[in-house]
């Protein structure tokens, strides 16, 4: 029997964790900006706790921190939209100490739950 709905695939974490597009609620802007921090938080961690480790993931780490802060602007971007605001001032996460005001505050302020010009639903692309 066919589920109508597959659940979450590829190209679903894609767009969340990377798409500029569509609009997303608080929940998940919560757990994805967590996820993010905790898979930053685990190679930086590794790399503090066990020196033998610092050689291989060295070459690594500065793409995680990139990946690391595109999400997160991402993830902005997408609940800026659904509080019907520019994505641009997610830009403003680039500066230090001002990220973290940023993820509050779009954590915290309500979204609108109609459609707007970001987008018809909420936690979709379009």
């Amino acid at each position: 029997m066919n589920s109508p709905n597959p659940g979450i695939g590829a190209a679903d974490m894609l767009w969340f964790f990377g798409g500029l597009n569509g609009r997303i609620t608080r929940l998940p802007f919560w757990l994805g900006i967590a996820f993010v921090n905790v898979v930053v938080a685990i190679f930086i961690g590794t790399m503090m706790r066990n020196p033998a480790a610092v050689a291989p993931l060295s070459a690594i780490i500065p793409f995680i921190l990139m990946a690391g802060i595109w999400a997160e602007v991402a993830l902005i971007v997408k609940r800026a939209h659904d509080c019907n605001i520019t994505g641009f001032v997610a830009l403003l996460s680039l500066v230090p100490f001002v990220n973290v005001i940023m993820v509050v505050f779009f954590g915290i302020m309500p979204g609108d739950p109609a459609p707007n010009i970001y987008g018809r639903g909420r936690n979709s692309p379009v």
